[in-house]
C-alpha cells in the first residue's frame, strides 16, 4: 500500500527543475506502480501550473529523472523534471519542453 504523495514546491529560475516525491510501503519494484503514477501525475500538474504547457501533448515528449531511496518500511520515489536549456535542443531529435 502506498502513502500519499509528498509534493515539493516548484523551484523556478536558473534551470532548476520540479520534483515530486511519493512513498511506497513495499521494497519490491513491482509494487511501486501506484506511488510512481501518483508522483508523475502531480509532477505533470506542477509543470502545467509553472509553464502553462501540458507536456503530455507535446511532440517531444517528457523527459523525467527517477530516484529511489530506501526507507525502513518501503521506498521513497522522487520524480524530477528539468527544463531543457536552449543549447541542448539541437542535440535531441525530439525537442524537450521548455517553459
Amino acid at each position: 500500500m502506498d502513502s500519499p504523495v509528498e509534493q515539493r514546491p516548484p523551484v523556478r529560475g536558473g534551470g532548476a527543475g520540479i520534483s515530486v516525491r511519493a512513498e511506497s510501503s513495499s521494497q519490491h519494484p513491482g509494487d511501486w506502480g501506484r506511488a510512481l503514477a501518483s508522483a508523475v501525475s502531480r509532477l505533470v500538474e506542477q509543470i502545467i501550473d509553472t509553464t502553462g504547457i501540458d507536456p503530455c501533448h507535446e511532440p517531444g515528449g517528457l523527459d523525467l529523472s527517477l530516484h529511489i531511496t530506501g526507507l525502513p518500511g518501503g521506498e521513497a520515489i522522487t520524480v524530477t523534471w528539468m527544463p531543457a536549456s536552449k543549447g541542448t535542443e539541437e542535440l535531441s531529435p525530439n525537442p524537450p519542453l521548455v517553459p
